[in-house]
């Protein structure tokens, strides 16, 4: 059996990155998103912390 290792992550002194869906893809409200980027491994693989205003648009 595999162990598995689970690490608590925050957003202490780290910046969000303020974003949101593309005006074509909202569907009601005005969705803000704020990102905390926690970490990057540069291969696509990515943990941190996200949240959104309330909203709703199409992700494709």
């Amino acid at each position: 059996m595999t162990d598995i290792l689970l690490l608590p992550i925050g957003d202490h002194g780290i910046e969000p990155e303020i974003g949101g869906a593309r005006p074509d893809r909202i569907l009601s409200g005005e969705p803000v998103h704020r990102t905390w980027n926690v970490e990057d491994d540069g291969a696509g693989t990515y943990a941190g912390l996200w949240e959104s205003t309330a909203g709703e648009w199409r992700t494709e």
